[in-house]
């Protein structure tokens, strides 16, 4: 992962230690920013997904995949399923933007 240093300048933060902090969170999210615009949803259709064979009356007699995976498009997903996805892996998704600075700041500091 590369770091781009933005600068950011607050009245209230006038010793060194906080401004390390806010350029390292600042260049932190530039960095997730520019990650999230550069990712092509149109590569979740390159996916691997299991072949299928067919016997002569066009019945499936068997697949082989190495992990069986079927392409569903969204708009197929219940949305219990969704509600249920957000609720376990991110329960703030609807307050920000798409990446969640606590929830990273929370995550490095157990490492």
């Amino acid at each position: 992962m590369v770091f781009q240093a933005v600068v950011l300048y607050s009245r209230r933060d006038s010793g060194s230690g906080g401004s390390f902090v806010t350029v390292f969170f600042s260049s932190v999210v530039f960095d997730l920013k520019a990650q999230a615009n550069a990712f092509e949803l149109n590569k979740l259709d390159q996916m691997e997904s299991a072949s299928v064979i067919l016997d002569r009356n066009g019945k499936i007699f068997g697949q082989i995949y190495v992990e069986n995976r079927e392409t569903v498009p969204y708009e197929k997903l219940a949305p219990d399923l969704i509600n249920a996805v957000i609720a376990v892996e991110d329960a703030k998704f609807y307050e920000h933007h798409g990446y969640d600075l606590l929830g990273i700041i929370r995550a490095a500091l157990k490492i």
